[in-house]
């Protein structure tokens, strides 16, 4: 009893050193908006300085107010969305890009990213597409993330933005569908992120309890239609969002399946090594069984499966070798753009940051390689947003020949 005693109080002092160090790293680096120095705003915006100044100026917004601190000039992320919305139609950005308007015939896309392996980057990759969709598309799509991993990682990148807590996932999905005001206090669920059309369902380490919790709750019947509570969650916020990206935890749990329910399109990570090919080949065999419950319950279908190689080293023959041989056997799965390993994205994730959270500017590192992981990234965007895409057109398409042949029925009938 006393060595129990003894190792229970062992734990307690360091769950507390745990705590105040993650406390100390929240103080020491908060989590800032993005920002942009007059370089930084002319890429992004595609038009000269003085434009940027004047509509800056028409709008109340100072880029030097801070020189007096040592900063020429900045603009926050914020205060660049209010210019880009004010450009006239004649610069460059509004004649290449409309801002965005998902059709009624266009579904909102729910793309899980799973893998039961863990160290695959699937945390690294969904944040780094949800920020880098939301950033860099000028077309301002919708985007939601949703972390479902009790891990909590995914939120770390997107702390709570006034220090309150926030409602999780693994609360919202203990909730009864049929209780009385759910869709509204799912609604009030969704917390804001730095970047403005960017919004998160978090977790936190207390939903590590809802494998156990779910388990009791169909043993003794509180929960109802188990497996459909993030569909649930999803459909009541769908109309507010284009995009949303579901993380998940290295497991093939409840929440998992939750998530692959939820989903309209999947996106697997692997790293580019043979112990991570090997054990998410095994996983791999294992998902047509999975899937046969979820046509059970009711599912319609994936719009794409997609491979994304993850930590790929361009100058190593292993890499090469395993992307070849994924090339072999899972022909025409595999986004053609590999997630590379890299010195910048490394330095941004300690600091919990996607390559998308900062500008060039505010990287401390070295300018080229911060500048070669955002290429990298942007190209997976590309390869993503291509599938997107091409889903909505195919149900535009789809929905055009419905109302087509509903014509033709309608004019042989008069």
């Amino acid at each position: 009893m006393r060595k129990q005693i003894e190792t229970l109080k062992v734990l307690e002092e360091i769950s507390r050193g745990a705590s105040e160090l993650l406390d100390q790293r929240e103080k020491i680096r908060p989590k800032l908006p993005r920002t942009f120095d007059r370089p930084d705003a002319v890429e992004y915006l595609k038009c000269d300085y003085r434009t940027i100044e004047k509509y800056a100026a028409e709008l109340g917004i100072n880029p030097k107010a801070y020189s007096e601190n040592g900063i020429r000039w900045m603009l926050d992320i914020n205060q660049i969305y209010k210019i880009r919305d004010v450009l006239p139609e004649t610069t460059l950005l509004k004649k290449k890009t409309k801002p965005f308007k998902r059709q009624s015939d266009q579904k909102t896309q729910v793309i899980v990213v799973q893998n039961q392996k863990g160290g695959v980057g699937k945390t690294l990759s969904c944040i780094t597409v949800a920020t880098g969709i939301a950033v860099e598309y000028h077309e301002v799509y919708r985007v939601a993330v949703i972390d479902m991993d009790g891990q909590s990682t995914l939120s770390a990148y997107q702390p709570s933005i006034n220090g309150d807590d926030r409602t999780t996932i693994g609360e919202l999905i203990q909730i009864n569908p049929e209780t009385l005001s759910y869709k509204d206090f799912i609604r009030d669920s969704v917390s804001d992120t730095t970047i403005p059309n960017l919004k998160i369902i978090p977790a936190t380490q207390r939903d590590r309890d809802i494998e156990s919790i779910f388990h009791e709750g169909v043993f003794n019947g509180s929960i109802q239609s188990p497996y459909s509570r993030v569909k649930n969650v999803i459909e009541v916020i769908s109309g507010d969002f284009d995009i949303i990206l579901i993380d998940t935890p290295p497991s093939l749990g409840y929440a998992s399946i939750n998530a692959y329910n939820a989903a309209t399109s999947v996106i697997i990570p692997l790293g580019a090594n043979q112990n991570d090919t090997d054990a998410t080949c095994q996983y791999l065999s294992y998902l047509p069984k999975i899937y046969k419950n979820l046509i059970s319950q009711g599912h319609e279908g994936y719009d794409f499966v997609k491979f994304l190689l993850t930590n790929y080293e361009e100058n190593s023959v292993s890499s090469l070798e395993i992307r070849e041989e994924l090339n072999e056997y899972f022909n025409g799965y595999l986004f053609s753009t590999t997630f590379k390993k890299s010195e910048a994205v490394k330095l941004c994730s300690l600091e919990k940051n996607s390559i998308y959270d900062l500008s060039k500017s505010m990287y401390s590192g070295h300018k080229t390689t911060f500048k070669n992981a955002k290429l990298n990234a942007d190209q997976i965007l590309i390869d993503i947003m291509l599938q997107v895409r091409n889903v909505w057109d195919k149900e535009t398409d789809e929905y055009e020949q419905e109302k087509t042949c509903y014509s033709s029925d309608i004019s042989k009938k008069t």
